[in-house]
Protein backbone atom coordinates (compact mmCIF):
# COMPACT_ATOMS: atom_id res chain seq x y z
CA UNK A 1 0.00 0.00 0.00
CA UNK A 2 0.93 3.47 -0.72
CA UNK A 3 0.39 5.97 2.32
CA UNK A 4 -0.34 9.61 1.32
CA UNK A 5 -1.13 12.22 5.03
CA UNK A 6 -1.11 15.56 5.80
CA UNK A 7 2.64 15.15 7.51
CA UNK A 8 4.37 12.21 6.61
CA UNK A 9 5.57 11.34 10.12
CA UNK A 10 1.91 10.45 10.72
CA UNK A 11 1.66 7.00 9.28
CA UNK A 12 3.88 4.68 9.38
CA UNK A 13 4.18 0.37 8.83
CA UNK A 14 5.80 -1.73 11.44
CA UNK A 15 4.97 -4.94 9.16
CA UNK A 16 1.80 -6.02 11.16
CA UNK A 17 0.30 -2.58 11.55
CA UNK A 18 -0.14 0.39 9.53
CA UNK A 19 0.02 3.05 12.16
CA UNK A 20 -1.75 6.61 12.42
CA UNK A 21 0.16 8.69 14.72
CA UNK A 22 -2.23 11.39 16.40
CA UNK A 23 -1.54 15.08 16.72
CA UNK A 24 -2.51 15.97 19.69
CA UNK A 25 0.02 17.79 22.13
CA UNK A 26 0.82 16.29 25.60
CA UNK A 27 0.77 18.63 28.15
CA UNK A 28 2.06 18.41 31.87
CA UNK A 29 -0.91 17.85 34.33
CA UNK A 30 -1.56 20.86 36.46
CA UNK A 31 -1.06 19.78 40.42
CA UNK A 32 -4.92 20.65 40.83
CA UNK A 33 -6.27 17.98 38.28
CA UNK A 34 -4.08 15.54 39.92
CA UNK A 35 -5.27 16.13 43.49
CA UNK A 36 -8.74 16.44 41.52
CA UNK A 37 -8.22 12.42 40.25
CA UNK A 38 -6.82 11.85 43.34
CA UNK A 39 -9.95 13.28 45.47
CA UNK A 40 -12.03 11.24 43.09
CA UNK A 41 -10.85 7.99 43.31
CA UNK A 42 -10.25 8.33 47.19
CA UNK A 43 -6.44 7.94 47.07
CA UNK A 44 -4.74 8.89 49.92
CA UNK A 45 -1.37 7.91 49.63
CA UNK A 46 1.46 10.43 48.52
CA UNK A 47 4.28 9.79 46.10
CA UNK A 48 6.97 11.91 46.52
CA UNK A 49 8.22 10.76 42.04
CA UNK A 50 4.68 11.24 41.09
CA UNK A 51 4.04 14.99 42.84
CA UNK A 52 7.36 16.27 42.25
CA UNK A 53 7.68 15.57 38.71
CA UNK A 54 4.39 15.46 37.59
CA UNK A 55 2.74 13.28 34.80
CA UNK A 56 2.56 14.54 31.13
CA UNK A 57 -1.38 13.86 30.51
CA UNK A 58 -3.29 15.22 28.17
CA UNK A 59 -5.14 18.53 29.80
CA UNK A 60 -8.46 17.13 28.25
CA UNK A 61 -10.14 13.85 28.83
CA UNK A 62 -9.93 11.63 25.61
CA UNK A 63 -13.79 10.51 25.26
CA UNK A 64 -14.06 8.82 22.23
CA UNK A 65 -12.46 7.85 18.45
CA UNK A 66 -14.12 6.73 15.92
CA UNK A 67 -12.86 6.29 11.75
CA UNK A 68 -14.93 6.16 8.73
CA UNK A 69 -13.22 5.75 5.20
CA UNK A 70 -15.08 7.51 1.99
CA UNK A 71 -15.03 4.32 0.21
CA UNK A 72 -16.47 0.51 0.81
CA UNK A 73 -13.87 -1.42 3.10
CA UNK A 74 -15.72 -4.86 3.02
CA UNK A 75 -19.67 -5.76 2.77
CA UNK A 76 -20.23 -5.30 6.31
CA UNK A 77 -18.18 -1.74 6.32
CA UNK A 78 -19.73 0.23 3.51
CA UNK A 79 -18.48 3.62 2.58
CA UNK A 80 -19.38 6.14 5.30
CA UNK A 81 -20.28 3.75 8.07
CA UNK A 82 -18.06 3.05 11.49
CA UNK A 83 -14.65 0.78 10.81
CA UNK A 84 -14.12 1.28 14.56
CA UNK A 85 -14.07 -2.68 15.09
CA UNK A 86 -11.36 -3.29 12.19
CA UNK A 87 -8.78 -0.39 14.00
CA UNK A 88 -7.19 -0.50 17.43
CA UNK A 89 -5.76 2.28 19.77
CA UNK A 90 -2.64 1.64 22.00
CA UNK A 91 -3.15 3.23 25.33
CA UNK A 92 -0.30 4.59 27.70
CA UNK A 93 -1.64 6.29 30.90
CA UNK A 94 -1.68 6.86 34.30
CA UNK A 95 -4.87 5.62 35.41
CA UNK A 96 -4.22 2.18 36.34
CA UNK A 97 -1.16 3.66 38.76
CA UNK A 98 -3.39 6.24 40.63
CA UNK A 99 -6.34 3.74 41.06
CA UNK A 100 -3.88 1.25 42.15
CA UNK A 101 -2.04 3.90 45.05
CA UNK A 102 1.13 3.80 42.99
CA UNK A 103 1.50 -0.08 43.65
CA UNK A 104 3.29 -0.12 40.22
CA UNK A 105 6.50 1.62 39.22
CA UNK A 106 5.70 5.33 38.00
CA UNK A 107 7.41 4.15 35.01
CA UNK A 108 5.28 0.92 34.48
CA UNK A 109 2.52 2.71 32.82
CA UNK A 110 -0.93 1.80 31.76
CA UNK A 111 -0.24 0.35 27.76
CA UNK A 112 -2.83 -1.46 26.40
CA UNK A 113 -3.92 -2.09 23.12
CA UNK A 114 -8.25 -2.76 22.12
CA UNK A 115 -10.66 -2.37 19.66
CA UNK A 116 -11.45 0.88 19.14
CA UNK A 117 -14.78 -0.44 19.43
CA UNK A 118 -14.15 -1.47 22.50
CA UNK A 119 -12.87 1.57 23.91
CA UNK A 120 -14.56 3.07 27.23
CA UNK A 121 -14.87 6.48 28.72
CA UNK A 122 -12.50 5.38 31.93
CA UNK A 123 -10.02 4.56 29.02
CA UNK A 124 -9.53 8.10 28.41
CA UNK A 125 -8.83 8.83 32.48
CA UNK A 126 -5.29 10.36 32.47
CA UNK A 127 -3.97 9.60 28.85
CA UNK A 128 -0.28 10.49 28.51
CA UNK A 129 -0.64 9.31 24.51
CA UNK A 130 -1.94 7.14 21.87
CA UNK A 131 -1.70 5.91 18.68
CA UNK A 132 -4.47 4.35 16.24
CA UNK A 133 -3.32 0.84 14.29
CA UNK A 134 -4.85 -1.35 11.15
CA UNK A 135 -4.10 -4.70 11.16
CA UNK A 136 -1.12 -4.97 7.92
CA UNK A 137 -3.39 -8.57 6.64
CA UNK A 138 -6.67 -6.60 5.81
CA UNK A 139 -7.50 -7.04 2.06
CA UNK A 140 -10.47 -4.07 1.63
CA UNK A 141 -12.88 -4.57 -1.15
CA UNK A 142 -12.03 -0.71 -3.02
CA UNK A 143 -8.29 -0.07 -2.44
CA UNK A 144 -8.29 3.81 -2.34
CA UNK A 145 -9.59 5.14 0.73
CA UNK A 146 -9.83 9.05 2.23
CA UNK A 147 -9.76 7.89 6.33
CA UNK A 148 -11.00 10.21 8.86
CA UNK A 149 -10.24 10.00 11.99
CA UNK A 150 -12.13 11.91 14.84
CA UNK A 151 -11.00 12.34 18.61
CA UNK A 152 -13.56 13.46 20.76
CA UNK A 153 -12.41 15.73 24.61
CA UNK A 154 -14.10 16.79 27.25
CA UNK A 155 -14.47 20.54 26.85
CA UNK A 156 -12.68 20.91 23.32
CA UNK A 157 -14.26 21.02 19.85
CA UNK A 158 -13.99 17.01 18.22
CA UNK A 159 -9.69 16.50 16.63
CA UNK A 160 -10.36 15.85 13.10
CA UNK A 161 -7.35 13.91 10.91
CA UNK A 162 -8.04 13.21 7.48
CA UNK A 163 -5.29 10.10 5.85
CA UNK A 164 -5.52 9.03 2.15
CA UNK A 165 -4.36 5.37 2.16
CA UNK A 166 -4.13 3.38 -0.84
CA UNK A 167 -3.97 -0.58 -0.32
CA UNK A 168 -2.00 -2.64 -3.11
Amino acid sequence: YNIDSLYSNEVYDSGDYIFFNVGVNHYKALDTQIDSMRSLYKDNHYNQVVYDDGAEVLVNHLDSIHVISDSDFDFAHLAGTLLDDLFYVNIHGYYDLLISNYGRDRECQLNYTKKISEFEYKDGHLVSGFVIKLPNNVNPIEKEHNLTITYYFTNLKPQILKYKVVFK
